[in-house]
């Protein structure tokens, strides 16, 4: 029998889930019970991967790879993962869910269990369809799939919630030896220039091939939240205001940025990855990791292709089974 409560964080605000279903709570009553968190499934994206047996590290660098295809780097600085029935389901977390653990850090701490309703679903069921707001998923031998409609069933988060007695899944979320940072408020003028690119570009690739307005939705949401930290939703243009102002910097010397960040995104291939970007007014300069010689060789040879400029290759390193290299372009 389960001795915890439910606490059930959703829109921002804790429930007790009891018989009579869900009434809200306090964060000074919660300090006083034990309890499992369910946590809405708004606050997370969900994608799902097939992993062969490696250690940690590798399957870490394995799904940074995997979600570089559809999401922007710096909008998947902190994702996590668990395995459910032989397949490993991401989960990348939102700026909402890190203001709420900033401001309620031992609620997030303290809690037994935390799980999402759409986790405890994909534990409890097998082929079933699932609604999060207006994105839909269909689960398949246990791969999340997003699709745009269907005329089955459709398992939601109130569902779930109305169910549930215990958790039957741990995510995690927050390490218990650190503070988690809010990272959007970290990135400055010409780190949100780079999203925006992102962004806008893989919102295009995504729509081209999966034709998903879902995930327009979706990307139109986040870069409406780099205007906002950029201090220039407001504004009538709000794009060309974020260009004037990055223009305005003097950290990135007046270089094309947008230009240079379509070049690479052309030219880089689902087993390569860019950890670092530097750009000055007469070379840009990147590392990253890839899966092996003949991999850079193609990246190599198609950024020359689209930049029509010298491309050195600085350095390269074998580790196991990937390339550590550094390029420089110009």
């Amino acid at each position: 029998m389960n001795t915890f409560n439910i606490i059930y964080l959703k829109n921002g605000v804790f429930y007790l889930k009891d018989r009579q279903g869900l009434n809200e709570i306090g964060a000074e009553e919660i300090e006083n019970i034990e309890y499992q968190l369910l946590i809405d499934d708004s606050y997370f994206f969900y994608e799902s991967i097939d992993m062969p047996a490696t250690n940690k590290k590798k399957q870490l660098a394995i799904i940074k790879n995997f979600l570089l295809v559809n999401y922007p780097e710096e909008l998947i600085s902190h994702f996590n993962y668990i395995n459910i029935k032989e397949h490993v389901i991401i989960y990348i977390m939102t700026e909402k869910l890190f203001q709420l653990i900033d401001n309620n850090k031992n609620i997030f701490l303290n809690a037994n269990k935390i799980s999402t309703p759409f986790i405890e679903s994909l534990i409890n069921y097998n082929d079933f369809n699932y609604r999060i707001g207006k994105l839909l998923y269909q689960i398949v031998n246990n791969q999340v799939i997003h699709i745009s409609e269907t005329d089955d069933e459709i398992i939601s988060a109130d569902d779930v919630v109305e169910k549930i007695e215990e958790l039957n899944g741990n995510i995690v979320i927050i390490k218990k030896d650190t503070t988690l940072p809010l990272i959007i408020k970290s990135i400055k003028i010409p780190a949100a220039m780079l999203l925006a690119a992102y962004i806008i570009f893989i919102t295009g690739h995504i729509l081209r091939i999966n034709a998903l307005e879902d995930y327009l939705e979706r990307h139109e949401h986040l870069l409406n939240e780099i205007y906002e930290s950029a201090g220039v939703i407001n504004s009538q243009d709000p794009y060309g205001a974020l260009i004037a102002k990055t223009r305005s910097s003097a950290n990135i010397d007046n270089r094309p940025i947008l230009l240079v960040v379509q070049q690479i995104s052309m030219a880089i291939d689902n087993q390569t990855i860019i950890d670092t970007l530097n750009i000055r007014s007469d070379s840009i300069r990147f590392d990253g990791v890839t899966k092996d010689y003949s991999s850079l060789e193609s990246f190599t040879n198609k950024l020359k292709q689209y930049t029509q400029e010298n491309i050195t290759i600085l350095n390269t390193k074998k580790e196991d089974d990937h390339i550590n290299f550094s390029l420089r372009i110009g």
